[in-house]
């Protein structure tokens, strides 16, 4: 089975595919990455986008598989081409839910705060007026129950954190979890949980959902991390919940504006509120599945194409109809 990737793959892992698809031809090309002439002869096609040309050049294609865990930018693109199966992949899991953990602390913690403030030498201890949060034998609560936020609950509990979820589905009871409920129960899980960890995918359901009757709930003090989409979170809503109350702090991983326009001092931030005045915000570059050259993330897809080769049906197929 021809496979083509439609972007530039990093040696490793170009290397990692060779040797689990012994024999196969694999096309990595350099550039061109949206040219039409890499689908026309390819059965499969892997990468984080793809073109409607391409689409309809390939005529034998039997797979489209995206490396990404969010699949918001395919579906429209496959709703006009749905004979071809869309794909995405759960291998970033591991790495996201390690970045939620990391974030997560870093702001309880105050650790980027007190970096700043040792680097511009205000040497003090911030005992009192700028006190860590401690984490064990507190709730966190979880929007959305895929594969990230599952494996930021089996981390959170070795944290001695006390996980709660919504899921799309319903109610529901799992070991483990405080609660698994349905997406009418947020407001609960807002007003309960000492940290909420975003990672839901991005349909016209899900868009705003942590609007301003959401962020209201929040328990006074709380933490919101978010490595979903932007969009999922109103960002008006957020900045006043930031500045006054209820919430406490944020770390964000993923933004509004992704082409940001430079300021007059060259600099670009990716919103349109100044998320990078605040205090009380941990702010990443949307980097919390890094590294992409981790061998690991990339079995799901290697199984995949093994799957389609055997003439059975690829696993997390997107569904159109629900958005992701």
């Amino acid at each position: 089975m021809r496979v083509v990737f439609l972007w530039a793959v990093p040696a490793p892992v170009r290397e990692y595919l060779r040797t689990e698809l012994p024999g196969w031809p694999l096309d990595f090309p350099e550039n061109g990455f949206d040219s039409p002439e890499l689908t026309r002869e390819a059965d499969a096609a892997v990468g984080w986008r793809i073109t409607e040309e391409q689409l309809a050049a390939g005529s034998r294609l039997r797979l489209f598989q995206t490396p990404a865990a969010g699949p918001e930018w395919h579906v429209p693109l496959f709703r006009r081409f749905p004979h071809i199966p869309a794909c995405n992949s759960h291998g970033n899991a591991h790495a996201v839910a390690e970045s939620v953990l990391a974030l997560l602390l870093a702001q309880a913690k105050q650790i980027a705060f007190h970096d700043r403030a040792m680097r511009a030498g205000e040497w003090r201890l911030w005992l009192d007026d700028r006190p860590s949060v401690r984490l064990e034998g507190r709730a966190i609560g979880l929007v959305g129950l895929g594969a990230i936020n599952r494996r930021v609950a089996e981390l959170a509990r070795a944290f001695g954190l006390r996980p709660r979820a919504l899921r799309r589905s319903g109610a529901g009871s799992e070991p483990g979890y405080d609660w698994i409920d349905g997406p009418r129960a947020l407001p609960r899980l807002m007003s309960e949980s000492d940290a909420v960890v975003v990672a839901a995918p991005l349909t016209d359901e899900t868009r705003g959902m942590i609007g301003r009757e959401a962020l209201a709930a929040a328990k006074p003090g709380a933490i919101l991390v978010n490595v979903s989409r932007g969009a999922l979170v109103d960002e008006d809503a957020l900045w006043d919940a930031l500045t006054r109350g209820p919430l406490g702090g944020a770390a964000l991983d993923v933004w509004y504006q992704y082409n940001p326009v430079p300021d007059d001092a060259g600099r670009r931030f990716p919103s349109t509120r100044p998320f990078h005045t605040l205090p009380n915000v941990t702010l990443s570059p949307h980097r919390a599945a890094s590294p992409l050259d981790d061998v690991a993330r990339w079995a799901d897809i290697v199984d995949n194409l093994r799957r389609v080769d055997r003439g059975e049906a690829p696993l997390n197929r997107i569904d159109l109809e629900r958005g992701y």
